[in-house]
């Protein structure tokens, strides 16, 4: 029986400073789909973090995640293995994903994830939010195991989590330091980060 093509669901969003995707590589499974030997059920959802090693103040939690390949296997093929950290971390089923990343300007980053392709994991019991859900809780236990510094997207300064806040009809996170300093935000918003005047649309 053929089937229709197939589509690469991907849905995203940042979740405390760190970006989380959500992949399905075969789209959305077909309501009719309930073998777990079904092709678009065995590959079904996948889910992943971006962590910039910039962003973690403890340097030997930072260099851990730069690990060098090493030999194993028939001809000795060179892989790199996630530290043993991560497998603390609430993955379902643990770490089955793990990449090195280069930016343009040489930033050091991994893309950390997991997949839903286990024994008893059929389709039927996951979906988009379920899988951003299981990553928020590996977000809240990294913040828990280490300290991974935000961004401020006033300035792009780093600064510690409880050093800043989302201000008031933001969806950004941004320091203390640059809300008390910055001339164009103190216009309009308060050093809360609450909006001076509520009634009007803050132009940030």
């Amino acid at each position: 029986m053929s089937r229709e093509p197939s589509t690469r669901l991907v849905t995203s969003m940042t979740y405390r400073g760190v970006y989380m995707e959500i992949v399905h590589p075969h789209g959305e499974v077909s309501p009719t789909s309930r073998s777990y030997f079904d092709h678009a059920t065995v590959y079904g959802w996948c889910g992943y973090i971006f962590l910039a090693l910039d962003q973690f103040e403890d340097e030997a939690v930072r260099e851990s995640l730069w690990p060098e390949p090493v030999p194993t296997g028939i001809g000795k093929r060179m892989i790199v293995r996630h530290p043993e950290w991560l497998d603390g971390l609430p993955f379902h089923c643990g770490v089955t994903y793990f990449n090195k990343t280069l930016g343009n300007g040489g930033e050091r980053g991994v893309k950390v994830g997991c997949d839903y392709r286990h024994l008893h994991d059929h389709d039927e019991m996951h979906d988009e939010k379920s899988v951003l859900r299981d990553l928020s809780r590996v977000v809240d236990a990294l913040f828990k195991y280490t300290t991974y510094l935000m961004w401020c997207a006033g300035d792009g300064r780093l600064a510690r989590e409880e050093e800043g806040t989302v201000p008031e009809r933001w969806d950004r996170w941004v320091s203390f330091g640059y809300m008390a300093s910055d001339e164009h935000f103190l216009r309009h918003h308060t050093a809360e980060g609450k909006l001076r005047n509520p009634d009007k649309e803050a132009d940030a």
